[in-house]
């Protein structure tokens, strides 16, 4: 049914004006149920505004001012001796790897320091670091010695040791250090931030320049006329203040592991623990510690036996030795009265059984028994893997005729000068002569 057609029918039914009124009564109610909402969303936010100005709730910005304004550096103009300045710089690079290390909830050992400092500074960093930086900034860190369980790669296990280790203290409290058994003293764990790591560098920076600022005050007052300048106002050193010769700073002593007691025999075994042990196991520590001496005894030295052979050599016989020696002697003197051109020769025997292999591939590619030397010293001088001139291939060529004459020969016709290979002839055979030539030329 159309709007038209459903307009006819109300006229034609009388109902029409009933129906309109009751659309007027439903549109009135809905505006009253606007109105009433509208009202109760602004006394609630006035409401919310009015607990909001009893509590007094402070900005953000000034709630957390203390991370927006960190320690002030020192100024620039007070410069550092060198030592300082690398230790400050230590310090920063140990400084971020325990923040790492603590955000991770890893275990900060003195080894995992150690490698992550010396790959970030380019310096080594030992021990006596880690004191001086203690002795700057004493409540930076608590150091211990713990139990840590460490995989041996050469045994192939895991090994429980003491080793030292750093913790960070961000709360702001002298440093304990707690006794070396492996059990730290509990601490609310706390997250190493960035501003916290800034405001760290600072401390430790301007606890660097207070160090100085001592040595420099010990100066002025050694002067005749000594100046009077405050540290806060002092800007710059005094101009005949010796910076570089600064002492160092010493180093603060670190926790050391507990010492344990080893045995090294069973006698001592047995002296501890007399009285503390069963019967039947004392006596088995007593017959151990009575066979210990026997069994430690020192061994004989080597010792000449009648037919001229000692312990030492394993039975070989001395003239068998001299023997040796003199041949050795005889070589050592040939190799130190050889002239250059035996030096040279032996250099070109020594590249022999390479280009006889090449020679033996490059006839068997060509199918032919005789190929012009020319082609041939042209392979030699290409496939070589060091660098031959055209020359230096026909004197190797030359060579290896003189040396094997059965297996390769030149021969000389009215076309040319021709190669010739004895192609039934085995090439190990071949290589074997000339690493024999090789040894008896040396």
């Amino acid at each position: 049914m159309t709007r038209a057609e459903l307009r006819e029918k109300l006229i034609k039914s009388g109902q029409l004006s009933s129906l309109q009124q009751h659309m007027k009564a439903v549109q009135q109610t809905a505006e009253k149920l606007r109105a009433d909402k509208s009202k109760q969303v602004q006394a609630s936010s006035s409401k919310e505004t009015t607990e909001e100005s009893d509590h007094q709730v402070a900005p953000a910005y000034e709630r957390h001012h203390h991370l927006a304004t960190p320690v002030p550096p020192p100024p620039a103009s007070l410069g550092l001796p060198y030592q300082y300045r690398l230790l400050g710089e230590m310090f920063r690079s140990m400084d971020t790897v325990v923040s790492i290390l603590h955000n991770r909830e890893e275990l900060a050992t003195f080894q995992k320091l150690k490698n992550a400092v010396q790959e970030m500074c380019r310096k080594k960093f030992e021990k006596h670091h880690m004191g001086q930086i203690k002795t700057v900034f004493p409540s930076a860190y608590v150091f211990r010695q713990e139990k840590v369980s460490q995989f041996c790669r050469n045994q192939g296990e895991k090994k429980t040791q003491y080793q030292l280790t750093v913790q960070a203290n961000l709360d702001g409290q002298p440093s304990t250090e707690s006794r070396a058994s492996g059990k730290p003293a509990p601490r609310a764990r706390v997250s190493f931030s960035s501003s916290q790591l800034i405001n760290r560098r600072y401390i430790f920076q301007t606890n660097l320049v207070n160090i100085v600022k001592e040595h420099h005050r010990r100066f002025i007052q050694n002067l005749a006329p000594s100046p009077s300048v405050s540290d806060t106002a002092l800007t710059k050193w005094h101009p005949k203040f010796p910076l570089d010769t600064v002492p160092d700073i010493e180093p603060s002593p670190l926790p050391r592991p507990p010492d344990v007691q080893k045995y090294a025999t069973a006698q001592d075994v047995l002296d501890q623990a007399r009285g503390k042990i069963l019967p039947r196991v004392q006596k088995a520590l007593e017959k151990v510690a009575q066979l210990s001496p026997k069994e430690t005894e020192k061994p004989k030295p080597n010792t000449t036996s009648a037919d001229g052979s000692t312990s030492g050599n394993k039975g070989a016989k001395l003239s068998l030795l001299e023997r040796i020696r003199a041949k050795e002697a005889a070589k050592a003197e040939k190799y130190m009265t050889r002239d250059a051109d035996q030096d040279r020769r032996t250099a070109m025997i020594g590249r022999l059984p390479d280009l006889a292999r090449i020679l033996r591939t490059f006839f068997v590619t060509e199918k032919k028994p005789a190929v012009p030397i020319e082609s041939a010293v042209k392979k030699m001088s290409e496939s070589y893997r060091s660098v031959l001139s055209s020359s230096e291939s026909e004197a190797h060529l030359k060579l290896l005729t003189e040396l094997a004459p059965d297996w390769l020969s030149v021969v000389k016709i009215s076309k040319g000068t021709f190669l010739k290979m004895d192609r039934n002839q085995d090439i190990n055979i071949i290589v074997d002569k000339l690493n024999k030539a090789l040894k008896d030329s040396m």
